[in-house]
This record gives structure tokens, sequence and C-alpha cells, in this order.
């Protein structure tokens, strides 16, 4: 009789989705919208090139056309749906930066307002520095905060369920799904969750 592989000895499936980012600017706000946005973007054009071809093919004997009439419909009404749901996650997206979008992004201003014309024309030709306490998304403090309350509740596991229960009260599963403007919600979410646990 052949012998079976204990489970200890089958390697360990460390499934990861594709991502056109890097694993540090998955994190970064807007990122998820801009990887989607890529990716909906192909599928839309290629879609209408495929449907573009069919309407040619009746123009041209000897040459069948790769979808009928009705296919051609479903698709249209799929890229209509689709650019629907994208124009309203947009939407939320600039709505967060109105609200939250200068407090990570806003350059400083480079000098104060020239006395004169000569320094208006200089001060307008020298381009304004970003402050890197501003450029740069404040989700560290969130990604701690989570990290935290994973070794408060215990290792392994139950820390990995911890993470999970508040990363769901968000509808995500992971902190890079979660809009920036619920960072806060997610710090409370933790100490909240922390308290309890230590009860």
């Amino acid at each position: 009789m052949a012998n079976v592989n204990s489970s200890s000895d089958q390697p360990v499936a460390m499934f990861k989705p594709f991502s056109w980012l890097s694993a540090d600017a998955q994190y970064l706000p807007l990122a998820s919208f801009a990887a989607k946005t890529f990716d909906i973007a192909q599928g839309i054009s290629l879609i209408m090139e495929m449907i573009e071809d069919t309407q040619l093919c009746e123009d041209e004997e000897g040459r069948s056309p790769m979808l009928s009439g009705g296919q051609c419909g479903v698709l249209q009404r799929m890229v209509i749906a689709t650019a629907d749901a994208l124009q309203s996650e947009a939407r939320h997206a600039m709505d967060w930066l109105d609200e939250y979008g200068v407090k990570y992004y806003a350059p400083k201003q480079a000098t104060r307002r020239a006395p004169n014309q000569n320094d208006r024309e200089n001060s307008a030709s020298t381009p304004a520095t970003i402050d890197p306490a501003l450029a740069v998304p404040d989700h560290k403090p969130v990604t701690d905060a989570l990290c935290r309350l994973g070794a408060a509740v215990g290792c392994g596991t139950k820390g990995r369920e911890a993470i999970k229960a508040v990363l769901l009260q968000f509808g995500a599963s992971k902190l890079a799904d979660v809009h920036p403007s619920n960072y806060e919600k997610v710090l409370a979410a933790c100490a909240e969750y922390s308290t309890a646990a230590a009860h």
C-alpha cells in the first residue's frame, strides 16, 4: 500500500490576489480605484472593438461575424452598467478628495505673496514643494492598531479573526479596501474590540 503523505508534508497555499500595484502602493488612498478603473477600461475597450468588428462584417462578404446581434446587445448593456457603477465610485472618490484630499496631497506654499511684479513672476515659476508628512497617506497608525489588536487577542487564528471582524464592519477583507475616510472609525473599532477582549 502506498504511503500517504501527512498534511504537514503538503505545501501551504499562499494565495495572493493579482494587483497591478506593488504591495506598498496598494495601501495608498484611491489605489484600489485606480487599479479597478484600469481593468474596467481595458475590458470596455476590448468589448467595443469586438462589437465594432461584428458591425464591419455586415459590409464585408465572406466573413462571418464574431457575435450575433443579440450578443452585441448583451455586451453593450454590460458596458453601460459597468460604466455607471464606475461613475458612482468615481463620485465617491471625488467627494473624498474634496473633503480629505488636501490633508494628504495639498502642497505647501513655497513663498508668501511676492511684494513686486518680478518676485511674483519668479514665485510663479518656482514649483511648490510637497510636505512629505502630508503627501504620505496616514495608514500606518491603522496598520499598527490592527497588528496590536491581533497580538492582544492572541497570535494565530484568533488574532486574524479579530482583525477580519474589524475590517468586515467596513465591508473589506484587507485594509487596502477600506476607504481612507473610514480610518478614524477603524481605529475606534480596534480600540473597542481590544477593550472587549480584555474583559
